[in-house]
């Protein structure tokens, strides 16, 4: 009996020993082996796989661990390629936001600088249109002394050949009178021949009172008389004659005279009417140069007015090219956090493909 139970209880601990060996090798190996996995895991080894043979649920379990750690793989190839696409894109948007930065501040400065240069082109234009303003009241103002002056020309002109008709008329009646004092001359030759044959008679009825003694006496009185007479008369006469060559020789010189002032005042006349034709071409230039002032002027208003809407126009560009400026700078600071980003994810990626490749 007591051997018996000695048996029975020998029987059960050696079953016991074996089931315990049966379940260490069923139960506790798989599990060792998950746990080295996990351990795997922990490292970032994601190449170690469990056994997938066995037919219980430690295989099933296997076959999915195994899945997992693909799928983990899979995924840390993927953030790796991802990884180092990132990478690139954000050194390309880097290098890319770093060129453009550089070339919106060149752009800023040559906005800034053509701002400047049209705000002085604008000053400049302002000062011509005002210096055409000027130029064209002085040159309305040239027209008028001109017009005037062609006035007081025409009205010189007028005066001129009204002195040119006096001196016509006075040189005709010059010429009248000289053909009247030779006709006086001509009367007065007459009177001294009178006055010579009268003396002459005198002096025959004084030698005829001479010859009749006391009776011719009275008679000789009167031949005496009448002697004395035409004595005078001559005396006259010559005074007369020497009078009228005189003035006939004061007429000539003035007709000598007034020929040359006929010719001067037609000379003066020719003159005046050239005057009048450059004094008519002077304002007609003088109205041409006043419109041509008149449009330089509109038109450097116009440009005055375009200039500042071109001003407008680079302010608006100025401020877009600063909100350009701006946004590029924000586009590098994201550019270098991507970079960052992508530097931790690489770092994180390349601790699973180091440890894997350690595997």
């Amino acid at each position: 009996m007591y051997r018996n139970v000695s048996v029975l209880v020998f029987l059960l601990v050696t079953g016991a020993i074996v089931l315990s060996i049966i379940l260490y090798s069923t139960i506790m190996h798989p599990i060792n082996e998950m746990k080295t996995m996990a351990s795997a895991f922990s490292s970032g080894k994601m190449s170690v796989k469990l056994d997938e043979t066995r037919k219980d649920e430690f295989g099933e379990l296997a076959v999915h661990f195994n899945q997992a750690a693909k799928a983990l793989q899979d995924m840390s190839a993927s953030i790796t390629s991802i990884t180092e696409e990132i990478a690139g894109q954000s050194a390309s948007l880097g290098d890319t936001a770093d060129g453009l930065y550089s070339n919106v501040q060149m752009k800023v400065e040559q906005t800034e600088q053509s701002a400047s240069a049209m705000n002085q082109m604008s000053h400049t234009i302002l000062d011509v249109a005002k210096n055409a303003g000027d130029a064209s009241d002085a040159s309305k103002h040239a027209t008028d002394e001109a017009t005037q002056g062609r006035g007081v020309v025409i009205e010189t002109a007028k005066k001129m050949s009204e002195i040119s008709e006096s001196v016509s008329s006075s040189e005709t009646t010059l010429t009248r009178l000289g053909k009247s004092s030779e006709n006086i001359g001509t009367i007065v030759g007459v009177i001294n021949d009178i006055a010579d044959q009268t003396n002459l008679l005198a002096l025959n009825a004084a030698i005829e009172a001479a010859r009749a003694g006391d009776h011719g006496r009275g008679f000789a009185v009167v031949a005496d008389e009448v002697r004395k007479l035409s004595e005078r008369t001559a005396n006259a006469t010559g005074e007369i004659v020497s009078m009228i060559e005189s003035i006939q020789g004061d007429i000539k010189d003035v007709t000598t005279s007034m020929d040359h002032g006929k010719s001067v005042v037609e000379e003066g006349v020719h003159l005046v009417e050239e005057a009048t034709k450059s004094m008519d071409s002077i304002v007609e230039v003088s109205k041409k140069g006043t419109d041509m002032i008149q449009r330089i002027a509109a038109a450097s208003e116009e440009q005055s007015t375009a200039v500042d809407h071109v001003l407008e126009g680079m302010e608006l560009i100025s401020s877009a090219t600063k909100q350009t400026e701006s946004t590029v700078s924000e586009i590098r600071q994201a550019s270098e956090r991507l970079t960052k980003t992508s530097n931790d994810l690489e770092q994180i990626a390349s601790w699973f493909n180091d440890n894997n490749d350690s595997g």
